[in-house]
């Protein structure tokens, strides 16, 4: 029976300028405008990568200016007051049931008790219950608290983070647990019988901070090029080579800010994703590989497990040490069967219960249940 107050109305709210946000907020965007049952809105910042896109979408949409500096955000206090009000009449003018957060910002999170009539819920979203190891301060920890203290539910994207809220207390909101969907790079990967490069070529992707375990790639890369096997591995990513790495052999370097438009692009790029990380809640490099079919070896850690098991897209070291993503990337690249299978299972993953439909329904049943509806 249809509900008499109409389909839910939900508002999706992001106003972060980098990172994966604007990406989560298009795609979350553009999946529950496709179901059809329920009314959609949008802010988010103007000047983003997903810009255009999110306005080709035709959501009723608020975009803001926000900052680019520290500076910038403190002398930008004036431009986040009016940036709320002009928010809250966004939410009377689309009558909204529930805000979602698919990532937190500095501006929404500090101010997202102005940002919300009490009437209102929130959905916040949580990517990691603890922060990384030298990638936290005390910005980013007030902001992560003020958004998940105003919450009526909370979406995590792994049973691992949903298992370390409940560890740490976390009871005043449900939890809902979904996926982190595959970032598609178009649709017309096609699944690999065996590696495209001679030598092989692994590959790691993302920021170069220490907890991510690069130095254990590196060593593992010397570790199987000693056993005779022809590998050499590329890293791309925003930092510095570790200090002593520079020289490393058969290791080449493509340091600096990757482009949204180019990230699938460089994860295709791979014969193998390695993922060595030594703490970890989900991956969003790894959800690029299943939609572009790269086989993935990963440590055991938070969510990473999780998410190569769930998809089958590739192998789990039994140990976070070089030795084990050495010989779990041995196994892999020995046996042509098992590499072809987990290319075929990572598409097939991106496009079912690893894709938008499956977490836009997850999103939208946690709303009207926030929601009271």
């Amino acid at each position: 029976m249809a509900d008499p107050r109409g389909p839910l109305s939900v508002v999706l709210l992001h106003w972060g300028r980098t990172g994966a946000g604007p990406r989560l907020t298009y795609d979350l965007t553009r999946a529950l405008l496709a179901r059809g049952d329920v009314r959609v809105a949008v802010s988010d910042v103007s000047g983003t990568e997903r810009d255009a896109d999110i306005a080709r979408l035709g959501a009723p949409r608020l975009a803001v200016t926000t900052y680019t500096s520290v500076w910038g955000a403190l002398l930008g206090l004036p431009r986040l007051a009016a940036n709320i009000m002009r928010f809250r009449r966004l939410l009377r003018t689309v009558a909204a049931d529930v805000v979602v957060t698919p990532m937190y910002s500095l501006w929404q999170s500090v101010a997202i008790r102005l940002l919300l009539p009490r009437r209102v819920r929130l959905l916040a979203t949580v990517h990691d219950a603890v922060p990384h190891p030298g990638d936290d301060h005390l910005a980013k920890r007030w902001a992560r608290g003020a958004e998940l203290g105003r919450a009526d539910g909370v979406m995590v994207l792994s049973e691992s983070v949903a298992d370390a809220l409940r560890q740490r207390g976390h009871d005043r909101a449900p939890v809902f647990v979904t996926v982190h969907a595959a970032f598609g790079g178009g649709g017309t990967a096609a699944p690999r019988p065996a590696p495209r490069h001679e030598p092989a070529v692994l590959g790691f992707f993302g920021r170069i901070l220490p907890y991510k375990g690069l130095d254990l790639l590196l060593d593992a890369t010397a570790v199987l090029r000693g056993r005779g096997l022809d590998v050499v591995t590329a890293v791309h990513g925003d930092g510095t080579v570790p200090p002593g790495r520079a020289g490393a052999e058969h290791v080449t370097w493509h340091l600096g800010w990757v482009s949204e438009e180019r990230t699938n692009e460089v994860v295709a790029g791979f014969d193998v994703l390695v993922l060595p990380y030594r703490e970890a809640s989900q991956s969003g490099v790894l959800s690029i590989a299943l939609a572009e079919g790269v086989p993935v070896v990963a440590t055991p850690v938070g969510g990473l497990a999780e998410q190569v098991r769930a998809t089958g897209c590739g192998v789990v070291a039994d140990a976070v040490t070089a030795e084990a993503v050495a010989d779990a990337t041995a196994a892999l690249l020995a046996d042509p069967d098992q590499y072809a299978a987990c290319s075929r299972r990572a598409l097939a993953a991106a496009a079912s219960d690893h894709g938008w439909d499956r977490v836009a329904a997850d999103y939208l049943r946690a709303a009207a249940q926030v929601a009271g509806r």
